[in-house]
């Protein structure tokens, strides 16, 4: 899920007034939540329980040829490590038998020819540890490349675990909230009214705040949503009068609605459903209009008044 807040350390700063401390702690609990929710199937049960085990079997099954490219490239690493350490001694063995020649000759600098002729082997060995010196370089430089490549090569196994957990998180996080009345809210007449659901069955998405805005479910990112209300409304006894519950966007749009005519004092139930393209920030209302002279009512409990909303899979 995309997180309300990015996270940092800087937040709040020192120089905040005090009386900002109680929107900072939300603000901290809510950050906890949201990431808490891609480890935990539900941060708010108790006990809190991890994602299901199945899942992480299949991170594993999904993951095993990557982690044997890992084993691999560990081993290679360890293999070229052996080899440097033995071409490093192979150098401190050629330095060392460079600096016992090069005292010898400074030794027979009296004799030069016999000099040349004595240390005509060493010369040859001199030779010969130069060889030495530039195939163990040439051999380092190759280990070196190849613990590059295994390191490059375990860090796109490490990101394609990570784009795999996230890939489960994801599926294993549905986004849904039902929310209902909780109390008979009343509905007068000649007006609009927008319903409000002050009491939560669920909410896994920060859909909706039983405080501010109880009316609204705003979505926290961009997608295709399926949303639905059942609320049952009482009406008193003035006959023929015409209602409508209406589904409305960011309050002004109607996006779909339910037309009932009351002919006496009647509970209608009134039913919405439909499924609706929201940007991050939207939000809907369920808006009553009725011109009985009278003021009706809704239904109290979750079964007879409420609302729901879920982000479809793959949106």
């Amino acid at each position: 899920m995309a997180y309300t807040n990015a996270w940092t350390n800087a937040v709040p700063a020192g120089s905040d007034a005090a009386n900002t401390i109680d929107d900072q702690i939300r603000r901290l609990r809510l950050d906890i939540n949201e990431r808490m929710t891609d480890l935990v199937d539900n941060w708010d049960s108790d006990p809190v329980v991890s994602k299901n085990d199945a899942d992480l079997t299949a991170i594993v099954s999904v993951n095993t040829t990557q982690t044997t490219n890992i084993a691999t490239n560990v081993t290679n690493i360890a293999t070229n490590v052996t080899n440097i350490a033995t071409n490093t001694a192979g150098i401190a063995t050629n330095v060392t038998d460079i600096t016992t020649n090069t005292a010898a000759i400074a030794v027979n600098t009296s004799g030069l020819a016999a000099a040349v002729a004595v240390n005509s082997t060493q010369t040859t060995n001199i030779a010969t540890n130069v060889t030495n010196i530039a195939t163990n370089v040439t051999n380092i430089a190759t280990n070196v490349t190849n613990i590059a490549t295994n390191t490059a090569g375990i860090a796109t196994n490490v990101t394609d675990i990570a784009a795999n957990t996230t890939a489960i998180g994801i599926i294993n996080a549905p986004k849904v909230a039902r929310v209902y009345t909780n109390a008979a809210f009343s509905l007068p007449s000649g007006a609009t009214t927008s319903v409000d659901f002050v009491a939560e069955d669920y909410d896994t998405g920060s859909f909706h705040s039983n405080a501010a805005n109880p009316e609204r479910l705003t979505v926290p990112s961009t997608g295709y949503y399926h949303i639905t209300c059942a609320i049952q409304i009482t009406s008193l006894g003035n006959p023929d009068t015409g209602s409508i519950l209406q589904l409305v966007k960011n309050g002004s749009s109607g996006w779909a609605q339910d037309l009932r005519v009351h002919t006496a004092t009647t509970t209608f139930a009134y039913l919405i459903s439909t499924v609706i393209l929201l940007s991050i920030t939207d939000y809907v209302t369920f808006d009553f209009t009725q011109a009985s002279g009278d003021a009706w009512s809704t239904k109290s409990n979750s079964a007879q008044a409420h609302a729901t909303i879920s982000r479809l899979t793959g949106t």
